[in-house]
This record gives structure tokens, C-alpha cells and sequence, in this order.
């Protein structure tokens, strides 16, 4: 438990299962705080930027390396526009005062498929990006762990892409998506 609390503490590998630590969550959760000046700087760009009274739902959008044959072959799998066109209609039949923010390695096609729809991260650094992400009150997210973690810390409402991994891939065969996915999150396909 001490040793959770150091900030030194590394952790490697893929950890993307809530069965590691399904008992401990607040704790996990406790433990993992970003630093106060990327928290600070995520604060008001969330307050210049959603108008009041509005829920605010993070959406992550993996492409990038996902997008090579190699990662494609072995299941790695890239959510089209409609999967998030449906997710967001998901969540605004739920949350009809819903706003979107969107964070992604590919600002590009993020802002030529949902720019009419959303606000696009400012920033340029994974840290401030998860912690735009975590701090919305719900989530879509596409594929890999960056989006895993953004749902898991957001706490809220979570849809996900179901076509990860790839059905028939040598990633699905050796995927247990029941430990990867929580019961209560919302599987979407495109």
C-alpha cells in the first residue's frame, strides 16, 4: 500500500483489466492524481470551453499506429466515423444536454468527421489529454489502453468500440474480453 504512494512507482505491461484491482478501486483511483498544473490547465480549458449546465463526455479516438497492416493483421482494429456518430446519439438519448470533447492522435480525421460536434483537445501531451478525458463525466472510447484508461478513470457512462480486438484474430483468440470490459459499459459497433 506504502509503495503505491511513491512517486517512482513504475507499472508495466497491459493492466487493463478492473479484475487487477476490482477490490481496491478507490484506492487505485486515490493514487492515481495527475499533477495540480495539468489539472489546473485541463480546469479552464473545460470551463472557457463547455457552456454551463452541460454534461460533458470525453471521446478518445485511436488510429495512428492501429492504422499499420501489421497492427491491422494481428486484430488491432480502428472505429469508423459512424461508431462515433452512434455513440454520441447514444449518449445525448441519455444525457440530452450532452457536450463532447474529443481527444486523439489523429486531430485531423477527428476534426473532418465530428468537428461539427465537438471540441477538439487543445493540447499537445498524453498527460494533459488523459486528464481531459478522465475529467468528463462520461466516455466513448475507440480502441487500446490509452482509451481503456480514460473510460476506467472517468467513472461515468462508458460506450465502447466491440469490434477490438478483431473478431477471428489472433489478438481475439487470446483476448478474455469479460475481463477487459465492464459489464455495465456499453458495447457499439460501427
Amino acid at each position: 500500500h506504502r509503495h503505491l504512494h511513491s512517486p517512482r512507482t513504475k507499472i508495466r505491461g497491459y493492466v487493463q483489466s478492473f479484475r487487477y484491482f476490482e477490490n481496491s478501486e478507490d484506492l487505485i483511483k486515490s493514487c492515481f492524481q495527475f499533477k495540480p498544473e495539468i489539472r489546473q490547465t485541463v480546469s479552464r480549458f473545460l470551463i472557457a470551453s463547455v457552456p454551463k449546465h452541460r454534461v460533458t463526455v470525453g471521446i478518445h479516438i485511436r488510429r495512428g499506429d492501429f492504422l499499420r497492416p501489421g497492427a491491422q493483421k494481428v486484430g488491432l482494429s480502428v472505429a469508423k466515423a459512424s461508431f462515433f456518430h452512434k455513440a454520441m446519439d447514444l449518449m445525448l438519448n441519455r444525457y440530452p444536454n450532452a457536450f463532447f470533447v474529443v481527444a486523439s492522435d489523429d486531430l485531423k480525421w477527428a476534426k473532418q468527421n465530428l468537428g461539427s460536434r465537438a471540441v477538439m483537445t487543445p493540447f499537445t501531451s498524453a498527460q494533459h489529454d488523459l486528464a481531459l478525458l478522465a475529467s468528463c463525466q462520461h466516455s466513448i472510447i475507440s480502441t487500446g489502453s490509452f482509451s481503456w484508461w480514460a473510460g476506467w478513470l472517468s467513472n461515468g457512462t462508458t460506450i465502447y468500440y466491440k469490434n477490438y480486438p478483431r473478431n477471428g484474430s489472433s489478438l481475439f483468440a487470446g483476448a478474455k474480453l469479460s475481463d477487459y470490459y465492464y459489464k455495465h459499459w456499453i458495447p457499439l459497433s460501427d
